[in-house]
């Protein structure tokens, strides 16, 4: 690294945007699309009848065996089982989406770089980032509880957050499988083509075993996945985040130490792309990290990071919109 180039204190400021300010953002996004017709998105039935019937769910669950009840999301459940008793389904469903919503965006605002937190608030506006508090809203509300844990400075928070984010929604049992494995392999000191040959082999190897350890366990993917290889795929996502994680790479090996979690998910992400139906899931859990280290990026790679991140931005909610049309 250039001896000129700016330290990792000077180029990262964590505090730019104020607490106060980074509220009311986070406020007007979770109020935005907690707001939005109930019934305009797909799988709103489904979240109606868990704030309905999760209770029962649950007994169900537990009565199969604590393998089942743990790979069934029993906190989500219980969540929308407590709530249902107290509020109406349709409140419980826009109340999930607006604290889950104002949490993530909150922290992705406050995590921002300096001079980033106006393209993090853009960013934010990302289908992909969007669909999760319109159509994934369990997926949206782990992701919140991850971050929350991951960006927490005291140890008994991160860990009981990270902790819980899996029971919320099973994709968090595959992050924190690639986390400890991340972890060793940093304190291993391995070169970083071994590490990345090991994560591609991990892919690999779960491509192989992950539907039928969900069907033994009685996780519902089990039966939601059969099919997991030949997914129908653009590849256009492949491109998009091949790049980003080039320019990682290229920025050098402290920005990729420092985000070591969010390489690993790049890598495994592409490693399985075409071959893993559901391997988009699991890198949506674990794309808000990857934003977060393109943020870090420096010189000509920040730019053309922001151009691509705007130009797929652009891309996907012509996609979205081009596709609600036709509806």
């Amino acid at each position: 690294m250039n001896a000129s180039a700016p330290t990792y204190a000077e180029e990262v400021n964590w505090t730019r945007l104020g607490k106060a300010p980074c509220l009311f953002l986070a406020l007007g996004y979770g109020g935005t699309l907690a707001a939005l017709p109930m019934l305009a998105f797909q799988d709103r039935e489904n979240y109606l009848g868990y704030a309905r019937h999760s209770l029962l769910l649950l007994g169900k669950f537990f009565l199969s065996g604590i393998s089942a009840t743990i790979a069934n999301e029993p906190v989500w459940l219980l969540v929308n089982g407590v709530l249902g008793l107290m509020l109406s389904p349709e409140v419980v469903v826009r109340l999930l989406i607006f604290t889950s919503a104002c949490a993530m965006s909150y922290v992705m605002l406050r995590r921002g770089a300096e001079r980033g937190w106006g393209w993090m608030l853009l960013l934010l506006l990302m289908p992909q980032l969007v669909e999760n508090y319109t159509t994934h809203i369990t997926q949206g509300c782990a992701i919140a509880v991850f971050l929350a844990g991951w960006f927490s400075v005291s140890k008994f928070p991160r860990w009981l957050l990270l902790g819980l984010a899996p029971l919320i929604h099973s994709s968090y049992f595959v992050v924190l499988a690639l986390y400890v494995m991340t972890e060793t392999m940093k304190k291993l000191r391995l070169a970083e083509d071994v590490q990345v040959a090991a994560i591609v082999a991990t892919g690999a190897v779960m491509s192989v075993g992950f539907v039928w350890a969900a069907s033994v366990l009685g996780a519902r993917q089990g039966t939601e996945y059969q099919d997991v290889a030949g997914a129908s795929v653009s590849g256009i996502g492949f491109v998009f985040w091949l790049l980003v994680l080039l320019l990682l790479f290229l920025e050098g090996r402290s920005l990729l130490r420092r985000n070591a979690l969010a390489v690993t998910a790049l890598v495994f992400y592409l490693a399985t792309y075409f071959f893993l139906q559901f391997t988009g899931r699991i890198f949506e859990s674990m794309m808000a990290l990857a934003i977060v280290a393109g943020l870090q990026l420096t010189s000509w790679r920040r730019a053309i990071f922001l151009l691509l991140s705007v130009s797929w931005l652009i891309a996907g909610w012509i996609l979205e919109l081009t596709q609600v049309r036709s509806l």
